[in-house]
């Protein structure tokens, strides 16, 4: 936060040599509303673009880039003002199709990232990009981006954090829950707050009171419907991003994938010469991951879940 504010106070004194920052973190951990309560500390107005929204190359040059040169005057009417450009999900902005089930190819995004380029070297109103793979954003040409942009990552919030919030959000709400059963809530989030304002809300909306009963039934159902559905498009995805996006969607840490892949993986991949380049890339994955905790450098994370998801997937050469 520190260094955010550092960041957005530079451009009370002119345009700084970094335009943009980029909150890198997981998913639920606070980037978002970073950035909004910056807009708001700053008195700044913003403009966003969130994942919901098509972000090719011409709507965000037709957005972001043009918000970015001009001064406009702000939406209620008032004299000109600073703009946040604020960018959702940035990690997902790729020249990529996306197959669906019935293989219609998706190029709703194509040249937006080239055109957020472009938009932090010329803008003259601050950006911010939040994503939670730093390495999918920044990889190959993307790379330019740590050089536009200057970097903060947020890390997954302790279920500390996340059971005072629950307990403020239970107490705003009239909501009765036992201190156990936030504690609960607090520790399946594994780190995502919003996440877990999901489950207490969704636990709550048939009555007004919680117990361990109904965090059960969420947990079990929650986490098992997701992995499930994230190993089917593991094993049936036939490209490289959509098995890439379902493990990245997940939120779950690359350790616990391998296990469920490799043990998996015989029940889905009948050809040996299939199974045995699958099992290759969990190797190499194990071995990554094995890195990881011995470095603690968490950067390796993004290439060993690349070969979980796509490279496994791409192992499978026979139906």
């Amino acid at each position: 936060v520190t260094q955010l504010r550092a960041w957005g106070s530079a451009w009370k004194h002119g345009i700084p040599e970094q335009r943009g920052v980029i909150l890198a973190g997981p998913a639920g951990c606070g980037k978002t509303s970073a950035a909004l309560a910056l807009a708001g500390e700053m008195g700044w107005e913003v403009v966003e673009l969130n994942a919901s929204d098509a972000r090719s190359g011409p709507v965000i040059e037709g957005v972001a880039l043009r918000a970015g040169l001009f001064e406009g005057f702000a939406t209620d009417g008032a004299a000109p003002r600073t703009k946040l450009i604020l960018l959702d999900e940035a990690d997902n902005l790729y020249e990529r199709p996306e197959q669906s089930a019935s293989k219609k190819k998706d190029f709703s995004d194509r040249g937006g990232r080239k055109a957020v380029m472009l938009t932090l070297r010329e803008t003259r109103q601050p950006v911010i990009l939040t994503v939670n793979d730093l390495y999918a954003l920044t990889k190959g040409s993307g790379g330019a981006f740590r050089r536009l942009a200057q970097t903060i990552k947020f890390q997954q919030l302790p279920a500390a954090i996340i059971r005072e919030v629950l307990n403020e959000v239970a107490a705003a709400e009239s909501i009765e829950i036992e201190p156990a059963v936030v504690q609960r809530l607090a520790e399946n989030a594994h780190g995502d707050l919003r996440g877990a304002i999901n489950d207490l809300q969704s636990l709550a909306e048939g009555g007004l009171t919680v117990d361990d009963e109904q965090v059960d039934a969420l947990g079990v159902r929650d986490r098992e419907a997701e992995m499930f559905a994230t190993l089917r498009a593991i094993f049936e995805g036939d490209d490289y991003d959509g098995p890439r996006k379902a493990v990245f969607d997940l939120h779950e840490p690359p350790g616990e994938i391998a296990t469920w892949v490799s043990d998996n993986l015989p029940l889905m991949y009948r050809q040996p010469n299939d199974l045995a380049r699958a099992y290759r890339r969990v190797s190499h994955a194990d071995v990554l991951l094995a890195r990881t905790r011995r470095q603690q450098n968490f950067g390796l994370w993004g290439y060993a879940s690349e070969l979980l998801s796509s490279g496994v997937a791409l192992s499978r050469r026979h139906p």
